[in-house]
């Protein structure tokens, strides 16, 4: 679920599984076109035997309650939810909850269209932990964990972060992005790293900006989205290390995780992904004041989540 990373990531899992190899993978990017067009799809499609005919696409983008690309023979089922902004997190934690916790796992990311307004881009640089990490597009994501993971009511759901974008790639009109999206990994990692929640650093496979940048084998294809064969690479580390666990839930220990901290009173957006199960922290104003005196959030107990 997420933006056209999460989308492509999604896509070439299901390719992965259908049978199409990191090495049998195109070089370009996914685009937009075979999501958008019939005709580009079915190109996409026939473009390699193991996904020929089995309208895999248009299965994998079908959100209804069974929608999803299911194998005949294994199994397995990918379903994608493309969403580009924070109001989506209602959608997304919906589709949540309303799947099967026995036989999901749910993978998120979001957050490179926001970086589209400078002031955001700003604060991110700035503090990322604050700004990004308990901002719009992180902090539901915060919220729901402490609120049902641990409880076994939903499918896990697991944050992945953004892949580190190329400068000399990108139009000039966007190099400003390049940096705050640094920034927020670094800020989620730190985070993760305090709190414990599941993690998919994806990022740090692109922290080298000559193997990721430049060369023809370079790793992003226009310094914003990973080649095809970099995805589909992606899809079997995570599809082997899922398959090498005791179970699908157990692979990223969910039970390890803490409490999240409190969102920050100004960057509240209570009621774009509402319900009483997934409320915000509640905490008095005089830990609202030292949080703010100290420039980090204030933590909250297990009882007040």
């Amino acid at each position: 679920m997420g933006d056209s990373q999460a989308r492509n990531f999604g896509l070439s899992m299901g390719s992965f599984l259908a049978g199409v190899s990191p090495a049998d993978a195109l070089t370009d990017r996914i685009h937009l076109g075979i999501v958008t067009s019939p005709a580009a799809a079915r190109a996409w499609e026939d473009a390699r035997p193991q996904r020929s005919g089995k309208n895999i696409i248009s299965h994998m983008l079908n959100e209804s309650v069974n929608g999803g690309y299911t194998d005949a023979v294994d199994g397995w089922t990918v379903q994608v939810i493309p969403r580009s902004y924070s109001a989506h997190w209602t959608h997304f934690l919906n589709v949540t909850r309303n799947s099967d916790p026995n036989r999901t796992l749910v993978f998120a990311s979001m957050g490179v269209h926001a970086t589209t307004s400078r002031a955001t881009r700003q604060r991110w640089v700035s503090d990322p932990v604050k700004y990004f990490v308990h901002g719009p597009y992180f902090q539901p994501f915060l919220d729901h964990h402490c609120a049902v993971s641990k409880r076994l009511v939903a499918p896990p759901l697991y944050w992945m972060t953004i892949a580190e974008q190329c400068t000399n790639l990108k139009s000039s009109r966007y190099t400003s992005q390049v940096f705050p999206i640094s920034r927020a990994n670094h800020g989620t990692i730190e985070v993760a790293r305090e709190l414990g929640f599941p993690l998919l650093d994806w990022s740090v496979i692109f922290r080298d900006p000559q193997r990721t940048c430049f060369g023809n084998h370079s790793l992003s294809a226009d310094g914003v989205h990973p080649r095809e064969w970099v995805e589909h690479t992606k899809a079997q580390l995570l599809a082997s290390y899922i398959c090498a666990a005791e179970s699908p839930r157990s692979a990223f220990r969910p039970e390890a995780t803490t409490c999240s901290p409190c969102v920050w009173p100004e960057l509240s957006i209570s009621g774009h992904y509402g319900g009483d199960e997934i409320g915000l922290c509640q905490i008095g104003r005089a830990n609202v004041s030292h949080a703010r005196n100290r420039s980090v959030a204030a933590p909250c107990s297990e009882q007040s989540c």
